[in-house]
């Protein structure tokens, strides 16, 4: 239904409140890059992250390679206003990066979820 599209897709905002200077990348050792996603809209969102599309670096991220987890609410629950995400990306899962990110180099992370879109551009720091 046109109608219930046009009406998620208004209702629907995320906001990425990571700051790109603050080591989003293998925080945890494991080559992983880490952002913390606000659902600032009214739309409730699945607690998972599950309708997130992520681009790393102009490469589609499969589903597989995505773990969403709310840090702001308890598990089970929706992703609602103001509730908080953490998705982590394993970009040893995604073709170019099976050896991880590169020192010192320039990274795009696009999510889109209900027609909204968002761009996170990160720097890995240097060793």
């Amino acid at each position: 239904d046109a109608g219930l599209d046009a009406t998620e897709q208004l209702r629907t905002d995320v906001t990425i409140i990571s700051d790109p200077n603050a080591g989003v990348y293998n925080a945890s050792g494991e080559e992983n890059v880490t952002i913390l996603i606000k659902n600032t809209g009214t739309y409730r969102l699945a607690p998972d992250g599950s309708g997130l599309d992520v681009v790393f670096n102009g490469q589609f991220v499969h589903p597989n390679a995505l773990n969403g987890e709310l840090v702001s609410a308890g598990s089970g629950a929706a992703w609602s206003r103001g509730d908080v995400l953490r998705l982590t990306i394993d970009v040893n899962e995604i073709g170019a990066y099976d050896d991880g990110l590169e020192a010192g180099t320039d990274h795009r992370v696009f999510i889109s979820i209900n027609g909204d879109e968002e761009l996170f551009q990160f720097r890995t720091e240097t060793n």
